[in-house]
């Protein structure tokens, strides 16, 4: 048996009307120099080339270049989501307080620490957002707690500078204050 025989019995005859990622074959076209066939190829987007059978079997092109900013922006949320994902499952109930603690990295003085996601942050705000929405502008996340390595929404609020200033003293942690004793 010769290799071209061999070919024709293992590969279909005809690639019309199947689909390669975007591209829809729509006929045949003469074949290359070499001998590889070549078919004429439609993509979502309407455009037509032709484009040799291995090229659509390997999948080494999908498109006729039009998707590329869609694949990369769909790619580039799947990763995004999933990196979410992982940093909201970053954290350890504290049974005794309701805490949730934070287990990534830490910023100054003790507030979970998150980079990546529009610039850097902190975590207590990455959680607040996911589960509450964007704070309206001048607002800040607060700490019922006390807690700076918390991410418990219900432990959270928002408030003015003013508000947080006023927190901060009530609790004693503005930084000319003394500690109480036996603190």
């Amino acid at each position: 048996m010769t290799t071209k025989a061999t070919t024709a019995s293992r590969h279909p005859r005809t690639l019309i009307g199947t689909r390669f990622g975007f591209w829809v074959v729509v006929g045949e076209s003469e074949p290359a120099p070499s001998g590889m066939s070549r078919w004429i190829c439609r993509c979502d987007c309407g455009a037509e080339r032709t484009l040799r059978r291995a090229i659509l079997i390997t999948g080494t092109s999908r498109s006729c270049g039009c998707m590329t900013g869609a694949l990369k922006s769909q790619r580039s949320k799947f990763q995004h989501e999933r990196r979410l994902a992982r940093m909201l499952e970053n954290y350890i109930p504290e049974p005794n307080t309701g805490c949730w603690l934070w287990l990534g990295p830490y910023a100054r003085r003790d507030y979970g620490h998150v980079s990546g996601f529009t610039g850097e942050t902190l975590a207590h705000r990455l959680f607040w957002r996911h589960h509450r929405g964007a704070p309206p502008p001048g607002l800040h996340v607060l700490h019922r707690c006390d807690t700076p390595a918390c991410v418990n929404p219900a432990h959270l609020f928002l408030g003015t500078d003013a508000d947080n200033i006023h927190d901060m003293m009530a609790k004693g942690r503005a930084f000319w204050q003394k500690p109480a004793r036996g603190a």
